[in-house]
């Protein structure tokens, strides 16, 4: 690649932006290489993780910079600015084009480096200064853009080699150590080679037999040259799996995740040069047995098409979990937003006062391409005001979270509110479209989002649901007519035991929208738990009616049909579910059930419980002892009595292994029936009920 003279014209930068409109995007790619070519970027890590040995030297002299400096030299001064800012993306086998590790390399692109530092440009730091610290701050203080300067006015001088500090070195391996569990991609995905920027999204299974809680989380992207950012979201209910099979691709497209979330309040995602947060022992993440990881790419599609396969290292928290535990309080205004074409300075806003004393810990901003300036400020009971957060040039490409140095105390009766700017004139640089349309709320990138994340460190679970139930009765307050919040209200109610005024909210929300099947599901769980088994069968009716591709309300009506004696329909629900969702593990195990020890001959279909007890078992990685109860139920039914008692003593052992102590007496008088050749339908009418502490209708 050409260099530029270092005395040659160096353009604005949003100029620069500019003279891509109307490029193709192999043509803004080559714009964009061309640019990284020449600047540099300092990209610095959010976390400070691991060290190598000489990181706090090299601070240290890169803490020195801030002083006056009159003969800065690259050996002396320069070198561990590059080090420490540089060089942890500018090195070989990283996402940068070239190496900034040697004078050479530095030298020749001196007044460019110095050029994008002075505009601020450069390194990619949004944050304003001046109010509350972060972890890993890339903004480059006065007295080192000063140094800089100096250096570069006087020459470049190199200065005695000998004075060079040692070179960082970087371990290609897991950064964070070896991790306890590794998952990957299924298939690698290959991004075309032409396009606009790529969001694609991945299910990972997460194969663990039992609950377990992650502590800290590290991707390995595969194929950095073509990775922008990553976020990490768990899917809980495998709707993300649905969404994966109806594309014919590796993967689903697009920045909706289904019902995906962050996990627990906790924020997951990478970008070049980002070291992993090593996570706070005790404060983890619960990950249970089927649950999905969902890795969403944001790609650059480069000329060429390019495989990737990343993979993703969990590491498990050896401390058990403590009372306390993080919480994201979520301020949103998409209601808001419906910003004209050309409108600069259209303006977003809401608010929110803490019920609680928090702690606050990480803040993350998020909106699109028209996002211009975003202010995030805590109103305090005595009078005062905290600046949280300000970003005066928002840029989507570098949206990242943000770490406060130390945790933020935010007494109970706090107000915290956010206020978003947009620009959607044609004189932003960023706006995607041209000439500038009217944009409102959406998932797509050329839509927008006014949103604000701040995760916060709650005491115990009761905290957690005060928070929620403030949330919503707040959000209320304002929009009483939004059913969702309705809803959420109501589950937030249910969790402090208010099931009364839990119902009213559930009913609220489907008075407001009767097709909300959601808060009828909602409404007929509460149901059930009041002992009224057949309004809350009603409700899951009209539900799964409203929305037929929910498996998870048409596993719930099945389960009510069962409760209700209404084996036949019981059966046809469930075989519905598996049908629509292959990988509804519980789905396949409870109709497997049913087919295999069904009183009525009709009913029973031994060899198809076999197969859907197999799928079951498969779907768990063989873990869960009911699970594999059901298999030897299947194979007893079968007239396999070898097999049906072999699988059920594997199935004692787990549950033995797993505390499940009225389980395994169960699982040991099947034994028993099994070993005498009676099928699993035959009464067991001397025997006592069994516990109701299995996975089945």
């Amino acid at each position: 690649m050409a260099e530029f003279s270092r005395s040659g014209p160096i353009l604005p930068w949003r100029a620069v932006l500019a003279c891509c409109d109307g490029m193709s995007n192999t043509g803004k790619l080559f714009v964009g290489i061309l640019i990284l070519a020449i600047v540099a970027p300092l990209t610095w890590i959010a976390w400070r993780g691991p060290s190598t040995g000489e990181s706090s030297e090299r601070e240290d002299d890169v803490a020195d910079l801030d002083a006056n400096v009159s003969n800065p030299t690259f050996a002396r001064h320069i070198a561990p600015l590059m080090y420490d800012r540089c060089a942890v993306c500018h090195r070989p086998g990283e996402a940068a084009p070239f190496s900034l590790l040697s004078y050479d390399d530095v030298a020749k692109r001196s007044e460019q480096i110095l050029e994008v530092t002075r505009s601020r440009y450069m390194p990619p730091w949004q944050p304003e200064p001046g109010h509350l610290e972060f972890v890993g701050e890339r903004r480059l203080t006065d007295g080192q853009l000063a140094t800089l300067a100096a250096w570069v006015e006087q020459g470049m001088p190199e200065g005695d080699r000998d004075e060079l500090p040692p070179r960082p070195e970087w371990s290609d391996d897991w950064q964070l150590g070896e991790p306890d569990l590794v998952i990957t991609m299924p298939e690698v995905y290959t991004l075309p080679a032409e396009g606009q920027d790529v969001f694609r999204n991945f299910v990972l299974p997460i194969p663990v037999a039992t609950t377990r809680y992650v502590r800290a989380v590290e991707l390995r992207p595969g194929n950095k040259r073509i990775v922008h950012h990553a976020s990490m979201f768990v899917d809980r209910s495998r709707s993300t799996r649905l969404l994966d099979k109806r594309d014919p691709e590796p993967g689903f497209e697009g920045m909706e995740v289904g019902d995906a979330r962050y996990p627990d309040g906790h924020f997951l995602g990478w970008t070049p040069g980002k070291t992993p947060d090593p996570g706070v022992p005790g404060i983890s993440w619960r990950v249970d047995p089927g649950a999905d990881l969902v890795l969403q790419l944001h790609m650059l599609p480069g000329g060429k098409p390019e495989r990737i396969q990343a993979s993703v290292g969990l590491y498990f928290d050896r401390e058990p979990r403590t009372s306390r535990r993080a919480y994201t309080l979520f301020l949103k205004a998409d209601e808001q937003l419906d910003i004209p074409a050309g409108e600069s300075h259209f303006r977003t806003s809401e608010s929110f006062r803490l019920p609680i004393d928090v702690e606050a810990l990480i803040i993350y901003p998020h909106a699109h391409y028209l996002g211009k300036e975003v202010r995030a400020v805590a109103a305090l009971p005595d009078g005062g005001e905290l600046e949280l957060l300000t970003i005066k040039d928002w840029d989507f490409n570098w949206q990242d979270s943000y770490r406060y140095q130390q945790p933020v105390g935010l007494p109970k009766g706090t107000t915290i509110s956010m206020r978003w700017v947009f620009d959607n004139s044609a004189d932003n640089p960023r706006n995607p479209s041209h000439p500038p349309q009217r944009v409102g709320y959406g998932n797509r990138s050329t839509d927008e989002m006014s949103h604000l994340y701040l995760q916060v460190l709650l005491q115990n679970g009761r905290e957690e649901n005060l928070m929620k139930l403030a949330e919503y009765q707040q959000r209320l307050a304002k929009h009483p007519g939004d059913w969702a919040s309705h809803t959420q209200l109501g589950r937030a109610l249910e969790s402090l035991n208010r099931l009364a005024e839990a119902m009213a909210a559930y009913r609220a929300a489907i008075r407001l929208k009767p097709d909300y099947a959601l808060a009828r599901q909602s409404l007929a769980l509460a149901l059930a738990a009041q002992g009224k088994p057949a309004e809350a069968l009603e409700q899951l009716e009209v539900a799964v009616r409203l929305n037929p591709d929910d498996s998870r309300a048409r596993f719930r009506l099945a389960h009510a049909l069962n409760g209700d004696g209404q084996t036949a329909r019981t059966v046809q629900e469930y075989r519905e579910v598996t049908q629509r969702d292959p990988y509804f593990a519980e789905a396949h195990n409870n109709l497997a059930w049913l087919l295999a020890t069904s009183g009525d001959a009709e009913l029973r279909d031994p060899d198809a419980a076999v197969r859907h007890a197999a799928m079951a078992c498969e779907l768990v990685g063989n873990r869960e002892a009911a699970y594999l109860d059901t298999s030897a139920a299947a194979y007893a039914a079968q007239g396999d009595f070898a097999a049906a008692v072999a699988t059920a003593e594997r199935a004692r052992r787990l549950a033995v292994d797993g505390g499940q102590d009225a389980l395994a007496k169960e699982i040991e008088r099947s034994v028993k029936r099994y070993e005498r050749q009676l099928p699993p339908w035959q009464p067991k009418e001397t025997e006592p009920p069994p516990e109701p502490d299995r996975r089945r209708p």
